[in-house]
């Protein structure tokens, strides 16, 4: 192939469309392989069955591990954020003006 023969063939854009493809890629594989790592410790061992049950040391409730695949009820023991947390840290951060200029430059940059 001649020299400059490959990059003939791809645009300028390729980085971008290879990283995003990349990045779907990995959120696939992290959805189907990574194990679930939300784990209310402190509420599992209060809820634990009294020793003389059938299954001593069982909780009372599922670990996360048991839970369905796409699991739309709150787990209990778990601080669970607002719909509007995410917006309000956005605006908490406007308050930094060392990270905000940082940020805008990268972002302008790139």
């Amino acid at each position: 192939m001649p020299v400059g023969g490959f990059m003939s063939l791809v645009s300028q854009q390729w980085v971008a469309w290879l990283t995003a493809i990349l990045f779907g890629l990995l959120l696939i594989l992290e959805v189907f392989f990574l194990p679930e790592t939300l784990y209310p410790r402190k509420y599992m061992i209060s809820q634990q069955l009294p020793s003389n049950e059938k299954e001593p040391g069982r909780s009372a409730i599922k670990c996360t591990k048991e839970l369905p695949f796409l699991n739309l009820k709150k787990v209990p023991g778990v601080n669970h954020p607002k719909p509007w947390d995410a917006a309000l840290c956005f605006l908490k951060l406007w308050g930094f003006p060392n990270v905000v200029v940082i940020v805008f430059s990268y972002c302008f940059a790139w």
